[in-house]
């Protein structure tokens, strides 16, 4: 009986000894696997960044080469632009210098076909600028039409399509634990 109560005893002391070690395994494991987690979410997240950036430089590089072929690429950057100028008197445009006689050509005309009457128009160059990026300021503001500023906001929007993605897949994840 004496050894019966012992071995139970004993028996009972291992069992308890046992459950707090894998006690602590799981809790390590839980310790381990959220850090594992939180890095994987930061290293997504810097792949996301990279990938938005890598994207918008692209795009950069074939929009310039594509102005420089066909110049309708600067016409239509500039078209936009006036359409977000509305009616005034005089406009400044920068734009690169291998785009600014052609700009100083067409720019009076397009204009005076939107307001219906002659603007005061002054083109000059700016070695920011790549081909068909321009900048337009006027008495009430300034319109970037750069690639760099345009991609800009495109590349925005992506990256918040990638949060929106992660948020989601990170609340999914949290819901199944």
């Amino acid at each position: 009986q004496a050894e019966l109560a012992s071995a139970k005893l004993d028996s009972e002391t291992a069992r308890t000894t046992h459950d707090r070690e894998l006690e602590e395994v799981r809790a390590a494991y839980e310790v381990a696997a959220q850090r594992f987690e939180s890095g994987l979410l930061a290293l997504d997240k810097r792949l996301a960044d990279a990938a938005v950036t890598l994207a918008t430089m692209m795009a950069e590089r074939l929009l310039v080469r594509e102005a420089e072929a066909d110049p309708t690429v600067l016409i239509d950057n500039l078209n936009r632009a006036l359409d977000r100028v509305g009616p005034v008197e005089h406009l400044r445009i920068e734009a690169n210098a291998d785009d600014v006689e052609r700009l100083r050509s067409v720019a009076p005309e397009l204009a005076k076909e939107r307001t219906g009457r002659a603007i005061d128009i002054i083109v000059t160059a700016s070695e920011r600028l790549s081909r068909g990026g321009l900048v337009v300021s006027f008495d009430r503001g300034v319109i970037d039409a750069s690639w760099g500023s345009q991609l800009g906001h495109l590349g925005e929007a992506v990256a918040l399509a990638f949060d929106a993605q992660r948020l989601e897949a990170e609340a999914q994840s949290a819901s199944e634990t």
